[in-house]
């Protein structure tokens, strides 16, 4: 008898197989036995096992009395998708942009909310919140995420200045702020003003005091507009500052309009008013500072109705009602 030396046939099937993921593989001759060369794959009755990154052999033994013979396949094991760590700063002002990485390329950039907006990892803030960032890489082995929370810090408010504005030379009076730790300082030597808001007339004329805030985000200013008055109004009884003057009066034009309209409020003196525009229920639907004895341009995104308009300023409260169709 003369018998035929052993095949060992062909091995079919997948020629990748992902880290952590199982391909099955086939032979044309049954009975023989499964081995891989390295440890990057395992396999057992043709069912490869992906273990780690690399390339494995894996060989398909048929043996006799007459001998063995092998068939081989080289099995690439891909890797699991690693997304990386985010690089970069975790926070971020309004209206700023910062720049962050990933060692990983190939990801895609995603924010979980409105906050901030990112592109190609250029992120800016848009409002003050916390937002978390996420970067996504996908491969034919699956997806993987890395996220850092980013932290979106408003801007400086410089706040709002109320107090007289008025005085007279050699006079002092004391203006306030909304919001705490800022710095006092007057742009010429017609007035100075200390570090707690005390102003004192030096010369007539016309003054602004400024209160700067300043966080890392950087600096916001408020204006404040003081008039130091002339010798010849501030008789010795004003010299306190208890100076009266007539009344001032709020004009809108055109009334009715279409929510744009010209704003003037007028008094015997040029100083700051606080504008406060509000609807029938009393809700406010604008709030800004400007100076008295000038034309304001005022733009209302607001529906058709009626709304009130009130003018703060050291003199008094002038109002006034307006139609916006």
């Amino acid at each position: 008898s003369v018998n035929p030396a052993p095949v060992a046939g062909y091995i079919t099937g997948a020629d990748s197989v992902c880290a952590l993921a199982t391909i099955t593989l086939t032979d044309s001759i049954s009975g023989g036995t499964w081995s891989s060369s390295n440890l990057s794959a395992t396999v057992s009755g043709g069912m490869v096992s992906g273990v780690f990154a690399g390339i494995d052999t894996i060989s398909y033994i048929v043996s006799d009395i007459c001998g063995a013979d092998t068939a081989q396949k080289t099995i690439v094991i891909d890797p699991l998708p690693i997304a990386g760590p985010v690089l970069g700063a975790s926070a971020v002002c309004t209206g700023a942009s910062i720049t962050l990485t990933d060692p990983v390329s190939g990801g895609s950039w995603y924010f979980s909310n409105s906050s901030a907006i990112v592109s190609g990892g250029l992120v800016t803030g848009i409002s003050p919140g916390t937002d978390t960032l996420a970067y996504i890489l996908t491969t034919t082995c699956g997806t993987d995420t890395a996220t850092l929370i980013i932290n979106v810090n408003p801007m400086p408010d410089a706040g709002l200045i109320s107090g007289p504005s008025a005085i007279c030379p050699d006079s002092s009076v004391t203006l306030t702020e909304s919001v705490n730790d800022g710095i006092w300082t007057s742009l010429n030597s017609l007035a100075i003003i200390t570090s707690s808001g005390i102003v004192t007339g030096v010369a007539s004329g016309e003054d602004t005091v400024v209160y700067s805030v300043s966080d890392a985000c950087g600096t916001a200013k408020a204006d404040y507009l003081i008039n130091i008055l002339p010798d010849s109004v501030c008789s010795a009884v004003q010299r306190v500052n208890n100076i009266q003057f007539s009344s001032g009066t709020i004009v809108v034009y055109p009334d009715p309009n279409t929510g744009t309209f010209t704003l003037k409020v007028s008094s015997d003196i040029r100083e700051n008013a606080l504008i406060i525009i509000t609807n029938l229920i009393g809700e406010k639907v604008k709030e800004f500072t400007t100076y008295t004895n000038r034309e304001y341009e005022v733009n209302l995104e607001v529906p058709a109705g009626v709304y009130y308009l009130s003018a703060s300023t050291h003199q008094g409260i002038y109002s006034a009602k307006m139609v916006v169709e």
